[in-house]
């Protein structure tokens, strides 16, 4: 750890160990579990409420192909433009529809990695997650 404002975190000055950890955890778990489908619920009801909070700052368009090639751009285009594009694909879930699973994104990419300046990279992701 380094400088005060550390203090008390888990700072890893390399997270690639971190990902195979990561990868064996998500492959062996279940793909569904009826015990956490309440808690998938209730997270889809406040992600509904973020999503109109996001709604009054950006304007969302939902789109079939992969719109940005990387963080920068996505921050940049949002910025100028007000409006984010969301993927819509790959959205298979087992709790939520496509479109709960669509404003998750939304959610996810505007106030998570835009809100934070977490990029799209590894340590981008992991500080997404922590945030």
């Amino acid at each position: 750890m380094r400088g005060a404002d550390n203090l008390g975190k888990l700072v890893l000055p390399d997270y690639r160990p971190f990902v195979p950890i990561v990868a064996r955890a998500y492959l062996a778990r279940p793909q569904y579990e009826p015990a956490v489908v309440g808690s998938w619920i209730a997270l889809a009801h406040h992600i509904d409420t973020m999503f109109g909070q996001i709604q009054t700052r950006v304007r969302v368009e939902f789109v079939p192909d992969d719109p940005y090639p990387d963080y920068e751009t996505m921050e940049h285009e949002v910025s100028k433009t007000g409006v984010m594009r969301v993927w819509t694909g790959g959205s298979d879930h087992p709790v939520w529809t496509p479109e709960q699973n669509w404003r998750f994104r939304a959610v996810h990419d505007y106030m998570i990695h835009m809100g934070g300046d977490h990029g799209f990279s590894l340590r981008g992701e992991i500080g997404a997650y922590n945030r």
